[in-house]
Protein backbone atom coordinates (compact mmCIF):
# COMPACT_ATOMS: atom_id res chain seq x y z
CA UNK A 1 0.00 0.00 0.00
CA UNK A 2 2.85 2.40 0.77
CA UNK A 3 4.49 1.82 -2.61
CA UNK A 4 1.20 2.65 -4.34
CA UNK A 5 0.98 5.96 -2.44
CA UNK A 6 4.59 6.82 -3.33
CA UNK A 7 3.89 6.00 -6.98
CA UNK A 8 0.81 8.26 -7.05
CA UNK A 9 2.68 11.00 -5.18
CA UNK A 10 5.55 10.72 -7.69
CA UNK A 11 3.14 11.04 -10.62
CA UNK A 12 1.50 14.07 -9.00
CA UNK A 13 4.86 15.77 -8.43
CA UNK A 14 5.94 15.05 -12.00
CA UNK A 15 2.67 16.46 -13.38
CA UNK A 16 2.91 19.62 -11.25
CA UNK A 17 6.54 20.13 -12.26
CA UNK A 18 5.61 19.84 -15.94
CA UNK A 19 2.75 22.32 -15.52
CA UNK A 20 4.98 24.79 -13.70
CA UNK A 21 7.59 24.56 -16.45
CA UNK A 22 4.96 25.29 -19.11
CA UNK A 23 3.46 28.19 -17.18
CA UNK A 24 6.83 29.80 -16.50
CA UNK A 25 8.08 29.52 -20.07
CA UNK A 26 5.79 32.13 -21.60
CA UNK A 27 8.69 34.05 -23.11
CA UNK A 28 9.22 31.30 -25.68
CA UNK A 29 5.67 31.66 -27.06
CA UNK A 30 5.64 33.22 -30.53
CA UNK A 31 4.21 36.75 -30.50
CA UNK A 32 2.52 37.63 -33.80
CA UNK A 33 2.25 41.36 -34.41
CA UNK A 34 0.99 43.38 -37.36
CA UNK A 35 2.02 47.02 -37.65
CA UNK A 36 0.13 49.16 -40.13
CA UNK A 37 2.21 51.69 -42.00
CA UNK A 38 0.05 54.66 -42.87
CA UNK A 39 0.89 58.09 -44.24
CA UNK A 40 2.79 59.09 -42.00
CA UNK A 41 2.34 56.98 -38.85
CA UNK A 42 2.36 53.47 -37.43
CA UNK A 43 -0.57 51.76 -35.79
CA UNK A 44 0.10 50.74 -33.06
CA UNK A 45 3.06 52.85 -31.93
CA UNK A 46 3.95 50.70 -28.90
CA UNK A 47 4.78 47.01 -28.64
CA UNK A 48 5.62 44.80 -25.64
CA UNK A 49 7.52 41.53 -25.54
CA UNK A 50 9.81 39.53 -23.27
CA UNK A 51 13.49 38.71 -23.57
CA UNK A 52 13.81 35.48 -25.54
CA UNK A 53 10.29 35.70 -26.97
CA UNK A 54 10.25 35.19 -30.74
CA UNK A 55 8.30 37.90 -32.56
CA UNK A 56 6.76 37.43 -35.99
CA UNK A 57 6.29 40.99 -37.20
CA UNK A 58 4.31 41.96 -40.28
CA UNK A 59 4.46 45.45 -41.76
CA UNK A 60 1.15 46.02 -43.53
CA UNK A 61 1.57 49.12 -45.70
CA UNK A 62 -1.93 50.55 -46.04
CA UNK A 63 -0.60 53.94 -47.12
CA UNK A 64 0.03 55.48 -50.52
CA UNK A 65 3.81 55.75 -49.96
CA UNK A 66 6.59 53.21 -49.45
CA UNK A 67 7.24 52.49 -45.75
CA UNK A 68 9.74 50.54 -43.70
CA UNK A 69 10.12 49.26 -40.15
CA UNK A 70 13.59 49.27 -38.57
CA UNK A 71 14.79 48.37 -35.07
CA UNK A 72 18.54 48.91 -35.10
CA UNK A 73 19.18 47.13 -31.78
CA UNK A 74 17.86 43.81 -33.14
CA UNK A 75 18.80 44.14 -36.81
CA UNK A 76 15.16 44.32 -37.93
CA UNK A 77 14.74 45.81 -41.42
CA UNK A 78 11.40 45.52 -43.22
CA UNK A 79 10.29 47.42 -46.31
CA UNK A 80 6.92 47.37 -48.03
CA UNK A 81 5.61 49.16 -51.08
CA UNK A 82 2.16 50.80 -50.92
CA UNK A 83 -0.55 48.16 -50.54
CA UNK A 84 1.95 45.37 -49.76
CA UNK A 85 3.04 43.42 -46.67
CA UNK A 86 6.42 42.26 -45.46
CA UNK A 87 7.13 39.83 -42.59
CA UNK A 88 10.16 38.89 -40.50
CA UNK A 89 10.85 37.02 -37.28
CA UNK A 90 13.32 38.09 -34.59
CA UNK A 91 13.98 37.38 -30.93
CA UNK A 92 14.91 40.20 -28.53
CA UNK A 93 17.94 39.21 -26.48
CA UNK A 94 17.98 42.11 -24.03
CA UNK A 95 15.52 44.10 -21.93
CA UNK A 96 14.82 47.79 -22.40
CA UNK A 97 12.92 50.23 -24.57
CA UNK A 98 13.89 50.33 -28.21
CA UNK A 99 12.91 52.80 -30.93
CA UNK A 100 11.41 51.60 -34.20
CA UNK A 101 11.13 53.91 -37.17
CA UNK A 102 10.47 54.29 -40.87
CA UNK A 103 13.76 54.57 -42.77
CA UNK A 104 12.20 56.28 -45.83
CA UNK A 105 13.62 59.80 -46.17
CA UNK A 106 11.72 62.31 -44.03
CA UNK A 107 9.32 59.80 -42.43
CA UNK A 108 11.11 59.49 -39.08
CA UNK A 109 11.35 63.28 -38.86
CA UNK A 110 7.61 63.50 -39.64
CA UNK A 111 6.87 61.28 -36.63
CA UNK A 112 6.75 57.76 -38.04
CA UNK A 113 8.29 56.21 -34.94
CA UNK A 114 7.33 53.95 -32.05
CA UNK A 115 8.72 51.94 -29.15
CA UNK A 116 9.23 48.27 -28.40
CA UNK A 117 9.45 47.54 -24.66
CA UNK A 118 11.18 44.27 -23.88
CA UNK A 119 10.70 43.01 -20.34
CA UNK A 120 13.04 40.56 -18.58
Amino acid sequence: MNSKRFFILGLLIAALTALAACAGGGSSDLLKVTIKGEDIKYTPTTLKAKVGQPIELTLDNVGALEHSFFIDDFGVKLEAQAGKKSTTTFTPDKAGTFKFYCHVAGHTEAGMVGELTVEP
